[in-house]
């Protein structure tokens, strides 16, 4: 839409057809969520018309939010453009996954089926941690000629004799350090970086399907997030989403969105900021929660339908008598006459949040990443496609990131009485929940004090770094256990 155009449809809809007036438009403002597109366009002529006397036709009672909804389809086209590698013939990718489960409508690192995306980023996730699980009970007892099926077998006939709570703590603790953990793939970049010739030979294919777990997951969090209401999840979740847009070169506009998003919670007052995120999610039609910009969606295809049934071009006097104050209602009423002889259980079946199940798809692909010996630590293998590390270029890009353009964005080019700490916004103090005592977070960014002086151990040279990590005791055990554990020379 236009500039003009927007400043049309604001006056026209929250002015004229809501019925708003002055005096509570000045008081208040009007959150509007929407796409990328409706944010910056709303941006766009709030900027246009910012030198207006009035206050009310600067546009400042509209406030726009980036949807969630469009917020998870972008990260999901991110995680099939970056992770999917084409015609690379391991699992530590979706390729050979969309090939093996025989999904369809994918070309190019594109789907235009939503629900497919999604389906193929919780089946990598899937299977990846349910291998790694296995990989577990291979490694405590390895059996070199047991089949994946045996091995599956073993698993679940051992976690069934530990029980739930010793699984939790031990086999849960280990795939969360086996494959969740940054600092071991960090170790062997910075050593494969400065002495290549001497590095050990290591499976650099579990690195790579250790990040596609990783923001596969934290796609997955935001999605239960979503549906159950956590709003109290969704700033932490955009903190740790924001690297990996940060590090995309096509994702720019987003991460200028998420990390405006931090900025409003530091800048506004406590009750605006819940209110906002109060009101990115609505209720759904049968349980749990939505997207507010999902909802519209669904709201604007039902206006198409009616203007279609009615006839005729768009005009704004239509749009004041067939209008989303109706819209709903008409809605409903279609949902009771279609469904209203369906029994709950059939009636949820036909909902568009029902998950079908993906077991023998989560089986196959499973069986797949044992046979190649994908997340194998003592396994040697070489990366078919590289990877462009999103999250450690999105770090580094973050360090120098302009904030203040960003506050130009929202509050414009005189926003000298809007200050923030950028440090404050990108990388405020973490909370210690999950955190042991070698996690650098805990006390702010500091080190303990036995690791002082592992801080500058990139400017060392490689013995430098060995006298250094042998020299201190529990964080030397640590890396270097991280070290033998995924950097094992390989013993023909």
């Amino acid at each position: 839409m236009s500039t003009e155009g927007t400043i049309s449809w604001l006056l026209q809809v929250i002015r004229r057809q809501l019925g708003q007036g002055d005096n509570t438009l000045a008081k208040h403002i009007v959150l509007v969520y929407g796409d990328l597109g409706t944010v910056r366009a709303i941006h766009s002529a709030k900027a246009h018309m910012r030198e207006e006397p009035n206050d009310l036709d600067t546009l400042l009672f509209a406030w726009p939010v980036p949807g969630l909804f469009h917020l998870r389809k972008r990260l999901l086209e991110l995680i099939v453009k970056e992770f999917r590698g084409k015609g690379a013939p391991d699992f530590a990718h979706l390729d050979q996954m969309i090939t093996k489960v025989n999904m369809k409508g994918f070309r190019d690192n594109k789907c235009e089926n939503f629900r497919q995306l999604e389906d193929l980023v919780l089946l990598g996730y899937r299977s990846i941690v349910s291998a790694c699980i296995i990989e577990y009970f291979r490694y405590q007892n390895p059996t070199l000629e047991a089949t994946p099926e045996e091995l599956r077998d073993h698993a679940a006939r051992e976690m069934l004799r530990m029980g739930k709570h010793n699984t939790r703590n031990i086999v849960v603790q280990w795939v969360f350090e086996h494959l969740f953990n940054p600092r071991a793939q960090y170790l062997y970049d910075m050593k494969k970086e400065t002495d290549p010739e001497n590095t050990p030979l290591a499976n650099e294919q579990l690195f790579q399907a250790a990040q596609l777990a990783t923001i596969s997951g934290l796609y997955i969090e935001l999605k239960d997030s979503i549906r159950w209401g956590r709003v109290g999840k969704l700033a932490p979740l955009i903190r740790l989403l924001l690297p990996w847009f940060a590090g995309s070169p096509n994702a720019k506009n987003y991460t200028q969105e998420l990390v405006a998003i931090l900025i409003q919670e530091k800048s506004m007052s406590q009750d605006t900021w819940d209110s906002m995120l109060d009101n990115m999610l609505v209720r759904a039609k049968l349980k749990g929660w939505v997207e507010a910009d999902m909802a519209c969606e669904h709201l604007v295809r039902v206006q198409k339908d009616i203007y279609k049934a009615r006839g005729g071009s768009f005009k704004w006097e239509k749009l004041i008598k067939h209008s989303s104050l109706i819209s709903q209602i008409l809605y409903d009423a279609k949902t009771a006459f279609v469904f209203g002889h369906l029994s709950k259980a059939s009636l949820q079946k036909r909902g568009i949040h029902y998950d079908k199940s993906q077991l023998r798809d989560i089986l196959n692909v499973t069986e797949e990443l044992l046979r190649q010996e994908t997340l194998n630590s003592k396994s040697v293998k070489t990366a078919n496609v590289e990877n462009s590390n999103l999250s450690v270029i999105g770090n580094h890009k973050l360090q120098t990131f302009d904030v203040d353009s960003v506050l130009d964005y929202l509050f414009g080019k005189g926003h000298k009485h809007y200050s923030v700490d950028k440090d404050d916004v990108l990388f405020p103090e973490m909370d210690y929940l999950g955190a042991n005592e070698l996690d650098p977070d805990v006390e702010g960014t500091d080190f303990p004090a036995e690791e002082e002086d592992l801080a500058n151990i990139e400017a060392e040279e490689p013995e430098a770094q060995e006298d250094i990590l042998e020299g201190t005791s529990q964080s030397a055990s640590y890396l270097k256990a991280a070290r033998t554990q995924l950097c094992r020379p390989y013993e023909a």
